[in-house]
């Protein structure tokens, strides 16, 4: 089973722009050489696996500094970290509820991802208003 990339792309860039004023483009699969913060949420019950994500260091500043409306040098590293575990909060509830509407899942908390469970390969790259890619997403479904 394999999520449409469709889903992943869209529901990424919409929240990136309503919650985050910013504009992303989807560049499919690759690596981040700059990434700084990695968060995940793990889900259970109709359907198992994890939703990561990564961002470089100066990305989750901004849309840090963008959510509460504060200065980018006003930002501190913890408030980064926040707000990388809420964007993988709200975009991996979005993406499973337009994949799968109708399943029923228990999601955990955004939790930091340690280095070793990054993945090295990420299915989904995303460039901000025109950049590098600074925000990568995989969905990871556990076999069985």
């Amino acid at each position: 089973m394999t999520v449409p990339g469709d889903v992943i792309c869209q529901g990424v860039e919409e929240i990136l722009e309503k919650m985050y004023f910013c504009e992303a483009e989807c560049l499919g699969l690759g690596r981040i050489d700059a990434l700084a913060i990695a968060s995940q949420v793990t889900f259970s019950g109709d359907l198992s696996g994890r939703f990561v994500t990564g961002a470089t260091e100066g990305l989750a500043a901004r849309l840090a500094a963008d959510f509460v409306a504060a200065d980018i040098a006003d930002v501190t590293a913890s408030q980064a970290t926040e707000i990388i575990h809420e964007f993988t909060n709200v975009a991996c509830a979005a993406a499973l509820a337009e994949w799968l509407p109708h399943a029923k899942l228990n999601f955990s908390l955004p939790s930091s991802v340690s280095e070793t469970e990054v993945p090295e390969q990420w299915s989904f790259r995303f460039g901000i208003d025109g950049a590098e890619p600074e925000l990568a997403v995989s969905l990871i479904l556990a076999s069985g």
